[in-house]
């Protein structure tokens, strides 16, 4: 799952995402140019996230039911 150990060219397992810290571009140290895993943080509504961003992905099946409640 590579929780917290450097993601070096490879990409986070599902559920994970890469984390950088928000001043990339200033970074000097490796652990913080090239991120570490972490656990997605999407509160039970999905168990997947965008593996750079970090952003929960929905379901398709949680989006049609949600609809009909609009």
């Amino acid at each position: 799952m590579h929780d917290g150990i450097l993601c070096i060219a490879q990409d986070p397992v599902e559920g994970y995402y890469r984390k950088r810290p928000d001043n990339i571009e200033d970074v000097t140290d490796i652990v913080d140019i090239v991120g570490t895993s972490e656990p997605c943080k999407c509160y039970g509504r999905s168990e997947a996230c965008e593996r750079e961003t970090g952003q929960c992905l929905v379901h398709a099946s949680f989006v049609n039911l949600s609809s009909k409640f609009l």
